[in-house]
């Protein structure tokens, strides 16, 4: 069996799959879907297992938490990481904003060097003559 025979294989199988009729098409995209979900419910529940903690496991007050008490959690944490938000924020802000003033505010200074070894020879102009307008 050499490398490129499974590729090859895969590739003949698609062309044939893409030549075949509705019916024959329509079952293997259900086939597939079918299997897609099943693996996808299957790491969906290992996930979900290992995620939550078993009610077994939880004490008196995990278990007699309210729905008050926990939306002051959340709006506690949540304010919190605003604050911090804006923190960082603003700091960025200010030395973005220094930044800009330093280079509005900077000095620009023209030096015009003239060269001593070749001196400046303006060549000559043309002629041109009036011409007196209507």
């Amino acid at each position: 069996m050499s490398v490129h025979s499974f590729p090859q294989k895969i590739r003949a199988f698609t062309r044939k799959l893409q030549r075949a009729n509705t019916a024959t098409k329509r079952r293997w995209f259900f086939g597939s879907a079918a299997i897609s979900f099943v693996f996808v419910f299957a790491a969906w529940v290992v996930y979900v297992s290992n995620a939550i903690v078993p009610i077994s496991g939880r004490t008196q007050s995990e278990n007699s938490t309210s729905f008050g008490s926990t939306f002051k959690a959340g709006i506690g944490n949540l304010t919190r990481d605003l604050g911090q938000k804006y923190d960082v924020f603003r700091k960025n802000l200010d030395k973005n904003l220094k930044i800009i003033e330093d280079k509005i505010t900077e000095t620009n200074t023209i030096t015009i060097d003239g060269s001593d070894t070749v001196p400046f020879v303006p060549a000559p102009l043309e002629n041109t003559s009036l011409i007196p307008l209507p």
